[in-house]
């Protein structure tokens, strides 16, 4: 029976793998296909990402500028801090997790530009939200399996 149950474990990894790398491949191959709002990344994780961009571009926590970009028909929820700043009502700790994946999409993107590419290297990139959003699939598949 247990040689049964082991045969279950291994053979549901290699599904599970399987299935997580047909997936990081469709978004891959789906990044170049235009977006309405420009962004691979969506719904709470531009809150998690504003914190990974502005520390890392901008060196700093203030937010107007993200707030701007990623959302240009206003800023959504309109509170702010007792400093003064526009409030993130996200937790940081979701973003720090993800930081290492963002600064790959720095350094790319660095790398890009420095050969001659024609590369922004602000942050909004989809070179940055790709990383970004690789690290966020990858740290869910660790979690997950």
């Amino acid at each position: 029976m247990t040689e049964w149950v082991a045969h279950l474990e291994e053979r549901s990894t290699r599904i599970l793998i399987a299935l997580f790398a047909l997936s990081i491949a469709a978004f891959l191959v789906t990044i170049p296909l235009p977006r309405v709002d420009g962004m691979l990344i969506g719904s709470d994780g531009v809150g998690y990402y504003m914190y990974v961009r502005s520390a890392v571009i901008d060196h700093d926590i203030d937010f107007a500028n993200e707030y701007r970009h990623l959302y240009p028909t206003g800023h959504p929820n309109g509170l702010r801090t007792s400093t003064g700043l526009i409030a993130n009502k996200y937790a940081i700790g979701t973003g720090i997790l993800w930081l290492p994946f963002f600064i790959v999409g720095h350094l790319i993107s660095l790398i890009m530009r420095s050969a001659g590419f024609s590369v922004t290297t602000d942050g909004y990139s989809y070179i940055y939200q790709a990383a970004f959003a690789l690290g966020v699939s990858s740290t869910a598949f660790v979690a997950w399996s």
